[in-house]
């Protein structure tokens, strides 16, 4: 019986799971190439920091998956909730939402439902547009003298 009403209390989050996606995605949408590579970078770079420190989340236990979800979409909130001027700050309220995702992605692991498993498709799907927003963002560059400009600033300073 307590199994029934925990794996019911589990299901119930697709709701607001799905709705918070879709906001993200549509967000998404409507922004410039530099902030979609900017959300995408921020995705890979915690998935792979994660994974590298913590190792394949799909090997963890539920409730360890549910813990890392957690934390991630608390950090998540922080960085997109963050209300600075700065380019720093901008960068890492984008970025909060590609974490947030991560974290729906982590959490979707939990969950058994047809609805789960079609957001855990369609958050992989969107993951895999890093491609198109790394060749649009070169593009922007290669149109722009200013940013390429930018862009040469940026590569001779990391020389040094």
């Amino acid at each position: 019986m307590f199994r029934e009403i925990r794996d019911r209390w589990k299901e119930s989050r697709i709701g607001p799971l799905v709705k918070m996606t879709e906001d993200i995605f549509r967000y998404f949408e409507l922004c410039n190439s530099y902030t979609q590579f900017a959300m995408l970078s921020a995705y890979w770079t915690v998935l792979t920091n994660l994974e590298s420190s913590h190792g394949p989340f799909n090997y963890m236990s539920d409730s360890e998956r549910s813990l890392l979800a957690k934390g991630l979409l608390s950090e998540a909130r922080s960085y997109a909730l963050n209300k600075s001027q700065g380019l720093d700050e901008r960068i890492n309220a984008i970025g909060g939402h590609g974490m947030a995702l991560l974290s729906f992605y982590i959490e979707l692991h939990n969950l058994t439902s047809p609805k789960a498993h079609d957001l855990l498709r369609k958050i992989s799907i969107w993951s895999q547009k890093i491609n198109d927003a790394e060749h649009a963002q070169s593009l922007q560059i290669m149109l722009n003298p200013e940013l390429q400009k930018m862009a040469k600033e940026q590569h001779t300073s990391l020389l040094k």
